[in-house]
């Protein structure tokens, strides 16, 4: 979800380049609702794993001009190659994984300032003879989204922009970015309780986080609201209506960036500076210990995360929210 999310400037800045051309984006199939009804799209082409080998084929019929692959995987570069476009375009040997620099014509090596993922994404559009960038992150809420908010807001007695909303996500892909549950409690009980505020806490889960979000539903406040099961778009209408958003590095906190929410990030072993929320209106806390952003999905100590104490991720919570 974040890689689509910070490549959403490169299609806005084609958009403008290219107003009348046909622009189209391969998707895994379970992502696609982020881009579906994007003003900016011609079309979506979603796939998964099971129908690989039908992508090609399809790919092959079409008549590309131009591919841009901003993901740097060898299946990405594969896609790329079979688009047989004119102009391949993606990252240098340096800067790509799994050896997808073969299946390019354009290879680009982004310049030293491109140090976030977004900026590095916009460097890949240099072989266009394109400089000039426009940073929007269109996401399309439908008006069933926006139902769906409405009606989980009502049901739970929450009114939006009355009190203070805060979006808590424990999840993450990888074991080690996920700061731990019980902090996640803490946390959430010292914002309900702050003198200053009328706070109101839901937390977020997603489909492979069942069991966390029951472990911490059978040892939560009843105060704190668990989302429902959701779609993205659906997680995405309800984040748009929080005044904050606590989260570490994984989709949803990339989402609620774009949609222009404060957030706090909880760093540990991915860098920030790269795959940070992307915006002025965030707050990151990462330790400053040796191995920090080390990427490393296993680890027996997990210091980067067990140092980030609930009292800091509060007082960053308290200053953006501004009570």
């Amino acid at each position: 979800m974040g890689d689509i999310i910070h490549a959403l400037p490169v299609l806005a800045t084609l958009r403008k380049h290219y107003p009348e051309e046909e622009i189209t984006w391969i998707v895994k199939n379970k992502f696609s609702d982020l881009l579906a009804g994007n003003p900016d799209l011609t079309d979506v082409i979603p796939f998964d794993n099971n129908n690989f080998l039908q992508l090609i084929n399809t790919l092959r019929k079409k008549k590309f001009d131009v591919a841009l692959d901003l993901q740097g995987l060898f299946r990405s570069g594969i896609l790329t190659f079979f688009s047989k476009a004119s102009n391949r375009i993606g990252f240098s040997k340096i800067n790509s994984r799994e050896l997808s620099h073969i299946f390019y014509n354009h290879k680009v090596t982004p310049p030293q300032k491109a140090v976030h993922v977004v900026d590095k994404n916009l460097s890949l559009l240099e072989p266009l003879g394109i400089s000039e960038f426009t940073y929007d992150f269109k996401i399309p809420i439908s008006t069933q989204d926006l139902r769906f908010a409405n009606e989980f807001f009502t049901l739970r007695k929450l009114v939006p922009k009355r009190d203070k909303i805060i979006m808590l996500n424990p999840g993450a892909g990888w074991p080690t970015k996920r700061w731990f549950s019980e902090k996640f409690i803490r946390l959430a009980d010292k914002l309900m309780k702050y003198s200053n505020a009328n706070a109101k806490v839901i937390m977020s889960w997603g489909p492979q986080e069942k069991d966390l979000i029951e472990n911490i539903k059978s040892n939560e406040n009843n105060r704190i609201t668990i989302m429902p099961q959701s779609t993205i778009t659906q997680l995405g209408a309800i984040i748009k209506s929080c005044d904050l958003f606590v989260g570490s590095d994984t989709g949803p906190t990339h989402l609620a960036a774009a949609l222009e929410v404060p957030v706090v990030g909880l760093y540990g072993p991915s860098d920030p500076k790269r795959n940070g929320p992307y915006g002025t209106k965030n707050i990151i806390i990462q330790k400053d210990i040796p191995c920090a952003s080390c990427w490393k999905r296993e680890c027996d100590k997990i210091d980067c995360m067990k140092n980030i104490s609930v009292d800091e991720v509060f007082e960053a919570c308290v200053k953006l929210l501004k009570i």
